[in-house]
């Protein structure tokens, strides 16, 4: 983590392999996600090293007000989480061969700051030890830069998992006293007592038929 770190306060300078070629991007699954809300998601990397050799670490520092981050099981990795200061999860093993994509998948709780975009600044680290940091900020308006930093828009929360307006009260439900207290209404009453009545009956009418056939059992011998 202090290594991602130390890479993000120096974003002012040169990026390892700035001058290489562009490679395509690691990108999430999402564009766009509620405010607040939790959402799983995946960052895709496309694609080994540049030197053809393979990624064997993935770093992902999550934004600022996310406090815990879960990762994927994947087989043949390790996935780490340090939340000792900004949340970074880290992937070890693999490799992920060059011309192979892979999905690395996250569960978090986004910061409640609709509409901004937030960042998971990722360091993408290769078999010959060379470091791919994905970290830049794509300006407004602006073009995007050659290693862009995974980002996801957050827009307002839909609303689902989220409490009433202040002061609102919950809809009174005509029920709700019985399905608490365990009471029963007056139909239930009149019901039960019907059937009580029925019981009774059936219960007098065997004890003659019972009676009945031990009289007659009685005669015969």
């Amino acid at each position: 983590m202090k290594k991602l770190l130390t890479v993000l306060a120096g974003a002012g300078v040169l990026l390892v392999g700035l001058a290489a070629p562009a490679w395509a991007h690691i990108e999430p699954t999402v564009e766009e996600a509620p405010a607040g809300g939790f959402v799983t998601f995946a960052l895709v990397v496309p694609h080994g090293c540049e030197d053809d050799t393979g990624t064997v670490k993935l770093e992902v520092q999550m934004p600022d007000g996310v406090e815990s981050a879960t990762p994927q099981f994947l087989p043949g990795w390790e996935a780490t989480v340090d939340d000792a200061g900004p949340v970074v999860v880290t992937w070890e093993g693999g490799p992920l061969p060059h011309d192979q994509f892979m999905e690395f998948g996250l569960s978090v709780q986004m910061p409640d700051t609709p509409g901004e975009t937030v960042l998971f600044p990722t360091i993408q680290t290769c078999e010959s030890g060379e470091e791919v940091s994905w970290i830049e900020a794509t300006p407004e308006g602006g073009e995007e830069p050659e290693h862009p930093a995974p980002a996801i828009a957050l827009t307002e929360s839909d609303g689902e998992h989220t409490h009433g307006e202040e002061g609102e009260e919950p809809a009174e439900d005509e029920h709700a006293d019985d399905a608490v207290t365990g009471t029963i209404s007056s139909d239930d009453d009149s019901s039960s007592d019907s059937l009580a009545v029925v019981a009774l009956i059936v219960g007098a009418l065997g004890l003659l038929v019972g009676g009945y056939a031990v009289m007659s059992s009685r005669r015969a011998s």
